[in-house]
């Protein structure tokens, strides 16, 4: 019936016993932040509304507030009524949205350029974006995907972007960082899926998942390895995988140039 329930010390339960109430019409959930909770709900119409922490603006609702505030009241996301898509994954204290138009909005935390554009204001020291803005550049945005502090897009043409934090690698680039416009290097064919870890992200090519970046900030590969032995590389050691998303420490003989691995 479209009923959203929440539970835990915030919320005086430890059972999904009461519904959240003042929803308008939730057609998807998303949101959850590392370490930051918050959640926020896709409406039937197009709007956004977030509820739970709201230390970053991660509510989308214009203001920042105190560390220990936590309202399980829903407040609305300002200026969203064409919201088609939500960015999935892990993230941290901010979340992105995708408009009928195939752009991309963000808000909340922006200290290693996860937004995609320089944070407006700075809430506890630390750059943030209160009200859901437009990604400058990104445009024909099919899916998206949020990181601890990164931000990822994928286009109408099975391209990937990434921008934020690329400590582990999980820009799958060599280079790039505060902001898109470089796409991941290495995937072998247009994209259809996208989805974000901790410090890692995983792109789902003709029913292959590639994914690149690490596991609590080691740094596995800086691109998606697995394209290295499908084109031709010999594997030598290493190459098994750990999780659904993650492989350890790998050595490949004569990758192709165009594989995104270390030649250090």
């Amino acid at each position: 019936d479209g009923s959203v329930y929440c539970w835990g010390s915030k919320f005086g339960t430890n059972a999904p016993t009461v519904p959240i109430s003042g929803l308008t019409d939730p057609v998807e959930l998303f949101g959850g932040g590392s370490g930051h909770t918050f959640f926020c709900v896709r409406n039937g119409g197009g709007t956004v509304q977030c509820w739970g922490n709201n230390r970053f603006g991660q509510l989308g609702n214009g203001i920042a507030t105190l560390a220990s505030d936590f309202t399980t009241t829903p407040v609305a996301a300002i200026g969203l009524t064409d919201v088609t898509g939500v960015a999935r994954g892990v993230g941290s204290a901010g979340a992105c949205v995708i408009h009928a138009t195939g752009e991309l909005s963000c808000w909340g935390q922006g200290e290693y350029g996860e937004l995609g554009f320089a944070a407006s204001q700075t809430c506890h020291s630390t750059p943030c974006e209160p009200t859901p803005t437009k990604v400058p550049g990104v445009a024909n945005v099919a899916k998206a995907a949020v990181g601890h502090r990164n931000t990822c897009a994928l286009f109408d043409n099975g391209s990937v972007d990434c921008w934020g934090n690329n400590t582990a690698g999980q820009l799958g680039q060599t280079g790039g960082g505060n902001g898109p416009g470089d796409l991941v290097e290495g995937l072998p064919g247009p994209a259809t899926e996208i989805g974000a870890g901790t410090y890692h992200v995983c792109a789902l090519v003709s029913g292959t998942e590639y994914c690149w970046g690490g596991s609590n900030q080691t740094t596995i590969v800086p691109g998606p390895s697995p394209y290295a032995i499908a084109a031709g590389g010999t594997l030598v050691c290493g190459g098994s995988r750990l999780s659904d998303t993650l492989f350890s420490q790998t050595v490949i003989l004569d990758p192709p140039e165009s594989a995104n691995v270390s030649r250090q």
